[in-house]
């Protein structure tokens, strides 16, 4: 019983939660998932636009609502003072100075005290539990729809996931890179000066020298700009593989007001749980477009040739 008081107290370093957004809908965040820049020359500015900012603004403001959906759910399911002698743990869960006190009280008691609390804590969870029990069967149709597909959700998620189109993804890029070191080891060899940046027998060397490290570069660069079209293919593959579930997620979850609507905080945190897997989902689709973008960048801002500098 001990373990209960010191995990219970564990959790009481809980802020208080920011003012809570309806959030929008997950279905159109997931069709905002922007398609890769269509070339190297593009990446820098996809990476700083404002449609970049404005749908990472959007998943965080959604991953605040989950968080304080769930962490209110959490803390209705401990128990008040009431229950045991004076103790609040659900506001502990929700004010940070009273836990930070609450905590050192539980430190200072005697064993007698805290085996006293401990009997309490299990009693309170028990007769919370019975009420959680009683709240779900009241909890609104759209809740209790909402919380007997979410395992059909995951389980969808775990056999039509998008792992294939990151498997593609990887593949492509790897190719690239081995075309642009053979391209770049094959321009190494075709200098005339030792290094490609001085030490030339005449300065007609020198230029021919250059022009060879600028076509190779072009040439890299075209692959890349190659593989950014291929990589746009598999961003829109994994997003329509997943649309139609996601889409089924959004009717899910809209009517249950996200969670929101549950009266019992097991149906709450469940919903929570199904409205965070979806937003995983987006972010996923996500990384594999931005990552492509940053890859790209870097070949953008990366003006060498083995090293050797094009310009």
């Amino acid at each position: 019983m001990l373990k209960s008081i010191a995990l219970a107290a564990s959790v009481l370093v809980a802020t208080a939660a920011a003012a809570q957004t309806a959030p929008q809908s997950l279905q159109s965040l997931h069709a905002r998932v922007p398609a890769p820049p269509v070339s190297v020359a593009a990446a820098p500015a996809w990476l700083a636009g404002p449609e970049l900012a404005s749908l990472r603004k959007a998943l965080k403001d959604q991953r605040a609502f989950v968080e304080k959906l769930t962490s209110q759910a959490g803390s209705d399911a401990m128990p008040t003072a009431g229950q045991t002698g004076g103790i609040d743990f659900q506001r502990a869960a929700r004010d940070p100075a009273y836990a930070e006190q609450l905590k050192a009280k539980i430190a200072s008691m005697s064993q007698e005290e805290q085996m006293k609390l401990a009997m309490q804590m299990s009693q309170a969870q028990s007769q919370n539990a019975i009420r959680d029990v009683k709240a779900m069967a009241a909890d609104p149709e759209s809740v209790s729809n909402a919380a007997d597909h979410y395992p059909d959700y995951q389980a969808k998620q775990m056999t039509g996931g998008i792992t294939a189109q990151y498997a593609a993804v990887d593949k492509i890029r790897q190719d690239v890179n081995t075309r642009a070191a053979q391209i770049s080891e094959k321009a190494s060899k075709q200098l005339k000066c030792s290094d490609g940046e001085g030490g030339c027998p005449s300065a007609a060397a020198e230029a021919a020298d250059k022009a060879t490290l600028q076509a190779a570069y072009k040439q890299i660069v075209a692959e890349y700009d190659k593989a950014l079209g291929a990589i746009a293919v598999q961003v829109e593959a994994a997003r329509k593989a997943r649309a139609a579930d996601i889409a089924a997620a959004q009717r899910d979850l809209a009517p249950a007001q996200y969670g929101a609507a549950a009266k019992s905080s097991t149906n709450r945190q469940l919903l929570g749980q199904y409205h965070n897997t979806v937003l995983n989902e987006i972010e996923q689709l996500l990384v594999l477009s931005e990552d492509a973008a940053k890859w790209a960048a870097s070949r953008s801002s990366d003006r060498t040739i083995n090293f050797v500098k094009i310009d």
